[in-house]
């Protein structure tokens, strides 16, 4: 997963938050070693739904199965690591 591009999964998912892009970076790293962590001996799973590439997200911006372009397990397991963040 490319953090870099993280603030504009931030941005379009989640437009209410009023954080920087260095946070938003920083999140997606912290994102980024929780997904290393939960599919530890899986990592080939990652590959089906942590890419964030800019182009492929706008190509698929309006596919009916994609949430802003992004696949839906991104946006699950990210509110799930939200959670898991809050509680502690």
């Amino acid at each position: 997963m490319n953090t870099e591009c993280f603030p504009h999964f931030i941005r379009i998912n989640y437009p209410y938050l009023e954080i920087t892009d260095e946070q938003c970076v920083v999140i997606g790293e912290e994102f980024k070693k929780y997904l290393l962590g939960k599919f530890k001996h899986e990592e080939s799973k990652l590959e089906n739904f942590w890419d964030i590439n800019p182009i492929r997200i706008i190509m698929n911006v309006d596919h009916p199965l994609k949430v802003s372009g992004y696949e839906p397990a991104l946006i699950l397991h990210f509110q799930e690591f939200i959670k898991k963040q809050i509680l502690l």
